[in-house]
Parts: structure tokens; sequence; C-alpha cells
């Protein structure tokens, strides 16, 4: 076998990152929402919602929240972003 193996367009991969369309990838590294998971937490604590996000996190019943509070929590950049 000669040339090797190419690579198939990101269309066929599965899971793939799109390319925008100046050509670069788009900036996907874990913890740029909210500087990930950690971010997340802190944001929902500092909003009072703590006990919420935690009881979604740990075993037994899902505390429920108002979907205004998530977007209060999460912030304007996250929600239009």
């Amino acid at each position: 076998m000669s040339g090797g193996s190419k690579e198939p367009p990101a269309s066929a991969r599965p899971n793939a990152a799109p390319i925008s369309p100046s050509g670069s990838m788009p900036d996907i590294s874990s913890g740029t929402i909210l500087d990930g998971l950690g971010g997340l937490l802190r944001q929902f604590q500092q909003r009072g919602l703590g006990d919420a996000i935690d009881s979604w996190i740990n075993t037994g019943p899902n505390k429920a929240v108002a979907l205004g509070q998530i977007s209060d929590a999460l912030g304007p950049d996250v929600i239009d972003g």
C-alpha cells in the first residue's frame, strides 16, 4: 500500500468541531464557558442557588428553580452568546 491514509473530511467525522467562516477552528477548549464546571458552580452559588445546583450534582431529588433564576445566574453573555 502506498500513499498513506487520508483523513476523512470534517463532515464525515463524528463529533468534528465546526469550522468558522474564516476557516479557523473555534475556541472550544474546556473552560471557555464560565470557566468550566467550577465556574458554573460559582455562578449559581454567588446568585443564591448553591443548594439547587448541589442537589443537581448529588444523589437525591433535584431542587426546582425558575427559568429566570437560571438566566440571572448565567448572565447575559452566556444566554445571548
